[in-house]
């Protein structure tokens, strides 16, 4: 009996076999979702430094 030599997989190859399991359903969504709400509170943050005059009472409201 002849042993078989295999050569071994590609890393790229190895990731691949996982890719459709998802051990946390929605964790992608929500990421996103908290990414979004960061950058639209960092955008208002830079209007005010910006324009504080236009913007004075509108971000303090905000909070």
């Amino acid at each position: 009996m002849t042993k078989k030599i295999r050569t071994p997989m590609p890393v790229s190859q190895r990731a691949k076999q996982f890719a459709p399991f998802a051990a946390i359903t929605g964790l992608d969504y929500a990421l996103r979702k908290k990414e979004e709400e960061h950058r639209r509170q960092l955008e208002a943050e830079v209007e005010l430094i910006i324009n504080p005059e236009e913007n004075e009472g509108e971000f303090l409201s905000e909070v």
